[in-house]
């Protein structure tokens, strides 16, 4: 059996459309090819290298939360700092801080303490 012409014809106009997809499509890239290499540039280097546009803002959050938190780690090492040479140098606030924290007494004394209950409103 030898195959129709139609057929034929068929299978040429297929290949002859799709090479002139492709021309038209090389044709498309020859024409733009600084657009199209600029956005290969913007692609590789805001996406998908480790050093990356996206990379660096969330290294720049990241950052941004660890130096509030040494700020508040500050803020309370200075509190504890002042404390503690308030402690050192007046006997008197050592009594207070182990009786108001540490619930601690003088020998001759009775403590009592009062625990406030929260009341519903129900």
């Amino acid at each position: 059996m030898q195959p129709t012409g139609k057929l034929q014809v068929g299978k040429y106009n297929k290949y002859i459309y799709m090479t002139q997809k492709v021309r038209n499509i090389l044709i498309f890239i020859g024409k733009h090819k600084y657009v199209l290499s600029l956005l290969v540039f913007i692609i590789i280097v805001g996406f998908l290298d480790a050093n990356s546009f996206m990379q660096r803002i969330q290294l720049q959050q990241i950052n941004d939360s660890l130096r509030l938190q040494i700020q508040h780690f500050e803020e309370i090492c200075t509190r504890d700092s002042s404390r503690l040479k308030q402690l050192q140098s007046d006997p008197s606030a050592v009594v207070r801080v182990a009786r108001e924290e540490y619930l601690m007494k003088a020998e001759n004394e009775d403590v009592f303490i009062i625990i406030e209950e929260k009341q519903n409103n129900e």
